[in-house]
């Protein structure tokens, strides 16, 4: 494919990209106070747009250049991202008893924002779709759960799977540079938040694609005791690049004990069976930020 003709492309998926965040302020707006987090959705998808138009046209005064789309990668991965926290913002309202359509359409937008991205990454980087690191797929433990599922976000560190509560997870965010030597703090929007990098303290290999977007998600170990404005007890951990399923629904299962060697075992606070005879863990945030 001609240089130019990935350049159209970009500029169409920004006006698809701009489109979008229209609607979705548009959906914003009917939810009411139930909608905050979906006008920041909204806010962010139409500055990539913004920054996707910039792109194209500086390209175009460049002319041919061999890093020309590594930039569009890093958009790509930024609307991925955003495609993921978009689903929490939802899985977070509903979590509230609200049930409201405005919901359901915002989830369909969350797919074409992700649809987006993919199409973006295959034209800047394919080896970023082809080097993801695989999860398990599904929790399949004896039910003893009165509920009838549970959202998780999954994900993995060096390889090894792991899933947190939705409502434990505050977003998903991404540092170009990042990787295994950053520093003890990040400050996303103002939040001065403790880095929790396993790779650093334990050694571990990142199991993901050669990019230097650093994938972190933002945990609380109790979100109900949130206080807006106090990020005590908020960390931002660094993972494996996530997948295209990242937030599953899953009945609880029966508590298994922990197997294998990895260096985060003895830090799992619970562990549950999964398909193909693996299991989903859950770390304990508090104690591996202390060790």
């Amino acid at each position: 494919m001609t240089t130019e003709k990935k350049l159209y492309l970009c500029e169409q998926y920004a006006h698809k990209l701009w489109a979008l965040g229209m609607g979705l302020g548009q959906e914003a707006a009917r939810a009411g106070s139930f909608g905050r987090g979906y006008a920041v959705v909204a806010h962010e998808t139409r500055i990539l747009a913004d920054n996707l138009f910039e792109y194209v046209t500086k390209a175009r005064f460049e002319g041919e250049n061999p890093e020309l789309f590594n930039e569009v990668t890093g958009l790509a991965l930024e609307m991925f991202y955003l495609s993921i926290n978009t689903e929490l913002e939802v899985t977070h309202v509903c979590d509230t008893g609200n049930e409201m359509a405005t919901n359901k359409a915002v989830v369909v937008s969350a797919g074409m924002l992700r649809s987006i991205a993919i199409a973006l990454i295959e034209l800047g980087d394919s080896s970023f779709l082809q080097g993801k690191s695989s999860v398990l797929a599904e929790i399949t433990a004896p039910l003893t759960s009165t509920h009838k599922s549970d959202n998780y976000l999954r994900f993995s560190i060096g390889g090894v799977p792991f899933v947190e509560c939705i409502s434990n997870v505050i977003e998903i965010i991404s540092y170009r540079g990042f990787c295994t030597d950053g520093g003890d703090f990040i400050a996303p929007r103002g939040m001065k938040l403790p880095v929790l990098n396993c790779y650093k303290k334990f050694g571990l290999t990142r199991k993901a694609s050669e990019t230097d977007f650093q994938p972190t998600i933002i945990v609380h170990p109790d979100f109900s005791k949130f206080i807006e404005g106090n990020y005590d007890n908020m960390y931002a951990v660094m993972v494996d690049e996530m997948d295209d399923g990242a937030i599953i629904s899953s009945q609880i299962g029966t508590p298994v004990t922990a197997q294998g060697g990895h260096a985060l075992m003895k830090f799992t606070r619970e562990c549950w069976d999964a398909v193909g005879g693996g299991q989903f863990q859950f770390l304990d945030w508090g104690r591996l930020i202390a060790e």
